[in-house]
């Protein structure tokens, strides 16, 4: 029974979800608090700057897990998207 309920339990970590968030960087240490929550979570296996302009740093993550899981875990950390487009924006 106990190695059932294990197996039923694992997370699927060969799904790689890569994701594009965009996220304000008119403050830093918005930034440098996200990029440590990232580097904390064991279900990101690579992030990293995808591109920069005037506004906004756009980070490309590779997260995995799926999409409502990569979610959740953010919430938890005071963390909420906009997932309504192509790129997801950090609110």
């Amino acid at each position: 029974y106990e190695d059932s309920w294990k197996e039923k339990n694992q997370i699927n970590t060969s799904i790689k979800l890569p994701l594009i968030v965009r996220v304000d960087h008119s403050s830093s240490d918005r930034l440098i608090d996200f990029e440590k929550v990232l580097n904390q979570l064991d279900l990101v296996s690579h992030h990293s700057i995808d591109k920069l302009n005037k506004k906004y740093t756009f980070y490309k993550i590779i997260f995995n897990g799926s999409s409502s899981n990569f979610i959740n875990t953010m919430k938890n950390k005071n963390y909420i998207f906009d997932t309504q487009k192509k790129i997801w924006i950090l609110k």
